[in-house]
């Protein structure tokens, strides 16, 4: 068995497990233990430190997967003491930055839960931790290390939160004592990955203190902003919705909870394919050039044909079987709409495969900011206009077509510059028919034509097919020999 496919499987049993542990904390634990009102506070908590945790990266995580191949085979000394000291730098700003606009952001989404002082803790604490995560992952997968970035993300950090969910509901704490606790599971899970890296001796702690010498300083920061802008503009698409609600709806609160509980769903679309992605990436950033490269064509189709089977019959299982899901999980209840164009855009980024990686490893790297940056005013004009008018369902037209889009542009320009392509004739068709199939699940659903005993038989039926299908695929087969 390859490593691609290899590393693939193992990740993809610590993102299932870390799924489940998740789809439980989202979907029951949190909204009723807290109260749909405290779950919506915290959902906006969190949407500001991923916003916030964006800026103090400053495109670290890329510059790591980009040039941490090169200074590993140099003669360049220091470079994780770069990290390390930029890391700090962009978190004192952030940290700065929150301080100073503490009462508006507080006034803005009618946070009255906790304390200024806590407040600006919570979330320059978490934002800390978070963005440190952040490195250390991309420092483990860079190393061909992914599963354990899975498990320590997706499985680890997860089980505590739900454990110190518990704790709090069967003791006194109250809101506030909540929020500190899952502030600790961050700085847990970060101290465990360290004494990881120290046992494993994946990478020896005192590379941070190296001395510098050689570093192309001025290149990484430059690359590095450009990434930060590029990765700043993806949390937003994928958070402003729920900024939005917060902000323009009377009961934002509620229906951001109730959102975030929705497309919890829909990033199931994305999970058996996260470990393959981080895989197929780290293989281009080793063997990049910006010359025609039919190997490099092949992994972009290959990651894009699993898009097309993978991502797409989980979109149509979750929508073919939503009205039977649904009464398991009361809060997505009339969710099916919500579903159904925000996973559209969640199921066009796995179809579209590694191609914002491919951009970014080029000497056009800047054009993931441009295309961001002009997806992004149209998610921000999109939400505005429809969030008022059609509430949750507004905001996942908004962020379905403005992803749509995105992909769109992306995929016109690697075609034009290097003639790759993911797609052949037979992968657009059967794009399209896994499509019709979702646009029928739908119409079913809506209209309650289908009871759940037909839902379940259909889909153990498509599946099998779907499942013999990728086997006997030369995709599948290359990725057994990778």
């Amino acid at each position: 068995m390859g490593i691609v496919l290899k590393h693939t499987l193992k990740g993809s049993i610590y993102l299932y497990l870390g799924t489940l542990i998740g789809g439980i904390n989202v979907s029951l634990l949190f909204p009723n233990l807290l109260g749909e009102q405290q779950w919506g506070v915290l959902t906006i908590l969190l949407t500001l430190v991923a916003m916030g945790s964006q800026f103090s990266q400053l495109g670290l995580p890329s510059v790591i997967t980009k040039y941490f191949p090169l200074y590993n085979n140099s003669e360049v000394e220091g470079f994780l003491r770069f990290i390390a000291l930029s890391f700090i730098l962009s978190t004192g700003i952030i940290t700065l930055l929150v301080i100073i606009f503490q009462s508006q952001l507080m006034h803005s989404y009618r946070i009255d839960d906790v304390s200024p002082f806590f407040f600006v803790f919570f979330v320059c604490g978490l934002i800390f931790f978070t963005t440190m995560l952040r490195i250390i992952t991309s420092l483990l997968v860079i190393q061909y290390k992914t599963p354990a970035s899975f498990f320590f993300v997706e499985v680890l950090l997860r089980v505590l939160q739900s454990l110190f969910l518990v704790i709090y509901h069967f003791t006194d704490l109250n809101f506030t004592g909540f929020l500190g606790l899952y502030l600790a599971s961050y700085i847990l899970v970060n101290l465990v990955a360290l004494i990881y890296f120290q046992v494993s001796k994946t990478m020896k702690l005192n590379l941070f203190l190296e001395r510098t010498s050689g570093l192309k300083i001025r290149e990484y920061i430059h690359y590095g902003l450009y990434t930060f802008f590029n990765g700043f503009g993806n949390e937003m698409i994928k958070n402003l919705d729920l900024l939005m609600l917060g902000y323009l709806v009377f009961n934002g609160d509620i229906l951001a909870g109730k959102y975030k509980s929705i497309t919890f769903f829909a990033s199931l679309i994305l999970i058996p394919l996260r470990p393959l992605h981080q895989i197929l990436i780290t293989i281009v950033s080793n063997n990049w050039t910006d010359t025609k490269n039919n190997e490099i064509e092949g992994i972009y189709r290959d990651s894009s044909f699993f898009g097309i089977f993978v991502s797409g019959l989980i979109y149509f299982l979750l929508l073919f079987n939503f009205n039977w899901i649904s009464e398991l999980f009361p809060i997505i209840d009339e969710g099916l709409l919500v579903l159904t164009f925000f996973g559209l855009g969640t199921f066009i980024n796995a179809v579209t495969g590694i191609n914002a990686s491919l951009i970014s490893f080029s000497k056009f790297f800047k054009f993931n900011t441009f295309s961001l940056l002009i997806s992004l005013v149209v998610n921000i004009v999109l939400n505005y206009l429809l969030i008022k008018e059609f509430n949750i369902i507004g905001a996942a037209i908004s962020t379905g077509f403005s992803t749509l889009f995105l992909n769109l542009i992306r995929y016109y320009f690697l075609k034009r510059k290097f003639g790759y392509s993911p797609f052949t004739r037979l992968n657009l068709f059967q794009l399209i028919t896994i499509i019709g199939l979702c646009v029928l699940a739908v119409f079913l659903n809506h209209f309650k034509l289908i009871n759940t005993q037909s839902s379940i038989i259909g889909s153990v039926i498509i599946s099998g097919f779907f499942f013999y299908y990728i086997y006997n695929s030369q995709s599948f087969k290359k990725a057994l020999s990778k």
